[in-house]
């Protein structure tokens, strides 16, 4: 006789992310995920996005942040982004974080990254960044992460961050680089429920 879960954990293996969407918990994490515009009131932060904050590298030419019809658009960005932290991460938790980007610009290269937070916020760990290499409709592109939360941290916080790094076109006619459908949700596979 096989172990309860065992197939099931050796397919996983084979195809984690088949497995990770299959397990998914289908609740979005991050607050506004659909990068919704920002409006008058208490959750605006930046002008731009609501929920998320915006950031630029301050030894950088600065580009700017605009809503697309729901969608933000990034133009001449050379290193910057938005970022949102969720709190109340414990140690060995998986989750599957995914967004999608449709990049229009031939002098930057967009990115998703996450880090860690450790409580009372002594230092950063896991940093983690990838590109957006996945073929996804209408010439979108996603970039997917399976995150393990580390243990022996204290871990407080995950931080998401969609950005780009890259140039600024001199001829001023780049359109940049367009995100959407950000999405963190836990993962919580049979085998490892307690």
């Amino acid at each position: 006789a096989l172990l309860p879960h065992c197939v099931e954990a050796i397919e996983a293996g084979r195809n984690m992310r088949v497995w990770m969407d299959k397990y998914a918990s289908g609740a979005n994490l991050l607050k506004n995920g659909g990068l919704e515009p920002a409006d008058d009131g208490a959750n605006q932060k930046n002008g731009i996005v609501k929920s998320w904050a915006t950031w630029q590298a301050e030894d950088t030419p600065k580009g700017t942040f605009s809503n697309d019809n729901g969608r933000l658009r990034l133009v001449n960005v050379t290193n910057g982004g938005i970022a949102q932290a969720i709190s109340g991460i414990k140690a060995d938790r998986q989750f599957i974080l995914r967004a999608r980007c449709k990049n229009e610009s031939h002098f930057a290269t967009p990115v998703l990254s996450y880090f860690f937070r450790d409580n009372p916020d002594t230092g950063v760990w896991g940093q983690r960044s990838i590109a957006f290499t996945e073929d996804d409709a209408d010439g979108w592109k996603r970039a997917t992460f399976h995150i393990t939360v580390p243990k022996g941290h204290n871990i407080a916080t995950i931080n998401v961050f969609v950005g780009v790094l890259g140039f600024q076109d001199p001829t001023g006619r780049d359109t940049g680089c367009l995100f959407d459908d950000i999405d963190l949700q836990e993962v919580v596979f049979p085998w490892t429920r307690k």
